[in-house]
């Protein structure tokens, strides 16, 4: 059976990045990428979602702040979705690997990893989406999405902690 796009969730992405279009066009791809596997589509027929974003400031990892903003802002909204998904950024510097890096750390690296991870109960972590700036070996790509996988499953323990709190207090009141 196919839906027609009436019948369906549609996503409007708007992310505003002070310092220049070709960055909002990756982390809006990202973004897309992340809540299209996420969200559920069919349980909001003629509906549009806009998610719009705006950078406050510069930090190094934008577009990972930018994935975990999205899924809280979601979470915070009570939208359906099939689990949660977060972004992690490593950068990779004369052969180290930095997890969250800083802005100074990204723009001297030879790689930058953005990654977006899904997690659900039932399954174990995905990578639904991935941006990388630079030259890079499989191996290291590898290790840089290991430590970033690892990275997210604090970011998930994290997300339920805050909903958790948000519920004890809501129910509350």
């Amino acid at each position: 059976m196919v839906l027609r796009l009436s019948e369906r969730l549609l996503i409007d992405i708007l992310y505003k990045h002070a310092y220049g279009l070709k960055e909002s066009v990756k982390i809006n791809r990202l973004l897309g990428a992340a809540l299209k596997h996420t969200i559920d589509h069919v349980h909001y027929p003629r509906i549009v979602l806009n998610v719009t974003l705006q950078l406050l400031q510069k930090g190094g990892c934008e577009a990972a702040a930018a994935l975990n903003a999205a899924c809280l802002a979601a979470l915070d909204l009570g939208i359906i979705m099939n689990g949660m998904f977060c972004g992690v950024t490593v950068a990779v510097s004369q052969g180290h690997l930095i997890l969250d890096p800083v802005c100074a750390q990204c723009s001297s690296a030879d790689t930058v990893y953005t990654f977006a991870f899904y997690s659900s109960g039932e399954e174990s972590t995905k990578t639904v989406a991935c941006d990388t700036d630079g030259t890079f070996e499989y191996s290291t790509f590898e290790a840089a999405r290991t430590l970033a996988k690892r990275a997210s499953a604090d970011i998930f323990i994290f997300y339920r902690e805050i909903l958790q709190r948000k519920l004890s207090v809501d129910i509350w009141k």
